[in-house]
């Protein structure tokens, strides 16, 4: 019999891991993401023009040194035209211990986020000599954690650029980009194909050509403001004013665009319940979509004599113009109680008429052109194809075909992107609209140019 008993040791109670219904509560943890690619253009050191050729490879490939007699289908470069590194350290000459005695030239700088660059890249860049060098990337090394962060590189001057080492390179190219330094900084898509490029380019020059091209033909030095052309009654040549395009003209382009933009009069067409109503013009001056279901959708030509009880500067009355556009359909305020959206408060509360009956005296602005005249095929619809104004019961409602120009401005006021082809192709083919319609269509036009990212 033991002098001492000792007791079976009990299994020890795991304890049961309770699961929280409640989220946690921790410290907060700051994932906001901050563009640091728009100050990339700006750090320290020379800016160096290069070509550069990024490789291209698979998953199995790995990074080759180039070489003038390695074969064309040993490596493939992705070429960046117009590129641009930061030099960090100048070029170094130091001997090498070769038989031959050369020279190693070498430094290093920050390449850009927009390019990945890898052991083996090349760029050409001039040497300072009058000479093209080729150089060859290595020891990539990125600089932070941020997806925005550059690669600071070192490179290595590999030969003197002839006509066989720039063929060799352009053989093993399967792709050109193009480098928009402008683009990179506004952070915008800065690696470009030459059909962008091209667009761009075209879009630049009708910018340029169409200003122009629209104060020419459309600005009365009579009046000192833009006027609607072609308006005749009865064979009479009826000086016309549209207030809407002239107040969007005038929010919309700066001396720097034109040197008679500051010559432009804004005539007063205040009193009139018409001229506090929302138009296309204003949902376009605003870019804001949802802004054109409280537009008026439909507008008339009135006589002058509406505006004779509002003498003020610049009235329009006394400019010597004989009709206003002015809208037809008048939304409700509380200082136009009337209007055709009035709706009613109390039962007893009735809308009143939409407009008054001298509003119909005269018939609405005359189309450019013959009626029977066809459409401008998939560009654009003739302006007052319909009962709307400027664009379509289609473009208004939602329903139907639109026209190219209508769908433009559709997707870009919902923030979507257009093609820039086809605004390029448009912006061409605009001079040989109709009167009326490159008076209301090129505004627009210049609107979607001015709005195409990396164009002015």
């Amino acid at each position: 019999m033991p002098f001492v008993d000792i007791e079976d040791d009990k299994p020890v109670e795991q304890p049961t891991l309770q699961v929280s219904k409640e989220p946690f509560k921790g410290p907060v943890v700051d994932t906001k993401k901050t563009q640091y690619d728009t100050l990339s253009t700006f750090y320290a050191g020379q800016k160096w023009p290069v070509d550069y050729y990024s490789q291209v490879g698979s998953r199995d490939s790995t990074a080759a040194s180039f070489s003038r007699d390695t074969p064309v289908t040993y490596g493939t470069y992705r070429k960046i035209r117009g590129f641009e590194l930061v030099v960090e350290t100048a070029i170094t000459n130091d001997q090498n211990s070769s038989e031959a005695n050369g020279f190693d030239s070498t430094g290093n700088g920050i390449v850009y986020h927009c390019i990945i660059p890898q052991n083996g890249d090349l760029f050409i860049a001039d040497f300072g000599n009058g000479r093209n060098v080729l150089f060859e990337a290595y020891s990539p090394k990125k600089l932070g954690v941020y997806e925005e962060s550059p690669h600071r590189v070192e490179w290595k001057a590999v030969d003197f650029v002839d006509d066989a080492l720039f063929s060799r390179l352009e053989a093993s190219t399967i792709e050109t980009l193009y480098f928009d330094r402008e683009n990179f900084r506004n952070n915008l898509k800065c690696l470009l194909n030459k059909e962008e490029v091209d667009s761009i380019r075209r879009l630049n020059n009708a910018w340029r050509r169409l200003i122009g091209l629209y104060f020419k033909d459309f600005f009365s030095d009579q009046f000192s403001t833009f006027q609607v052309p072609g308006q005749y009654v009865d064979g009479v040549h009826v000086p016309t004013y549209d207030p809407n395009v002239v107040k969007y003209l005038r929010k919309t382009l700066s001396v720097s665009q034109h040197a008679m933009v500051h010559k432009i009069i804004e005539l007063d067409c205040s009193g009139d319940p018409a001229a506090d109503q929302l138009s296309l013009f204003d949902m376009l001056a605003k870019r804001d979509w949802e802004l054109l279901y409280s537009c008026s959708h439909h507008f008339n030509a009135q006589p002058i004599d509406c505006y004779r009880s509002y003498p003020k500067l610049h009235s329009v009355y006394f400019s010597g113009m004989r009709r206003v556009v002015s809208a037809r359909d008048i939304s409700f305020t509380v200082n136009h109680p009337t209007g055709s959206m009035a709706g009613s408060v109390l039962e007893i509360m009735k809308a009143g008429p939409e407009r008054p009956e001298m509003r119909s005296i005269l018939p609405q602005l005359t189309k450019g052109g013959t009626e029977s005249k066809p459409s401008y095929g998939r560009y654009i619809k003739r302006v007052l194809c319909d009962d709307y104004y400027v664009f379509s019961k289609e473009f208004y409602t939602g329903e139907g075909e639109v026209s190219m120009l209508e769908r433009m401005v559709q997707h870009r006021m919902k923030g979507q992107g257009i093609d820039l082809v086809d605004l390029a192709d448009l912006a061409d083919y605009a001079p040989r609209f109709d009167n009326l319609e490159r008076f209301y269509y090129i505004p627009i036009i210049l609107t979607l140019i001015k709005l195409a990212p990396g164009v002015l």
